[in-house]
């Protein structure tokens, strides 16, 4: 259950983070597409626990009623193939691949392209 809760949080932490960010200069581009002052930001999340699946929609759902200037996105995929999943997702049209994902393991170097240090967003 802990580990359960403090991936939420963590999730919760990294949403604010990228929406802090992004709020303080909304004419950047997104990693997801263009932004313009008027046009919500789009924040992807891409998790393996199916056990937390609904829970974390729920989070997510009243986090966009919240606001209007990000819209978040929870994509799914069984835990079984959730790394072929990704990197399907990246070698396609990385443009359009989660812009928040969870890996751990063997195939975390094989996403480390993909991966930003959290540091270089704290002076937003």
């Amino acid at each position: 259950m802990k580990k359960i809760l403090s991936l939420l949080i963590s999730t919760i932490l990294i949403i604010a983070l990228v929406t802090g960010c992004s709020s303080s200069n909304n004419s950047k581009t997104s990693q997801n597409g263009t932004s313009s002052e008027n046009s919500k930001i789009t924040i992807t999340v891409m998790q393996s626990k199916t056990e937390i699946q609904s829970d974390l929609q729920t989070i997510i759902d009243d986090y966009n009623k919240s606001q209007d200037k990000v819209e978040v996105k929870l994509l799914g995929t069984s835990g079984d193939n959730f790394a072929t999943v990704l990197q399907s997702q990246f070698s396609a049209s990385p443009e359009k691949a989660p812009t928040i994902f969870t890996i751990a393991g063997p195939d975390t170097p094989k996403f480390q392209p993909y991966m930003a240090e959290i540091k270089k967003f704290e002076s937003c």
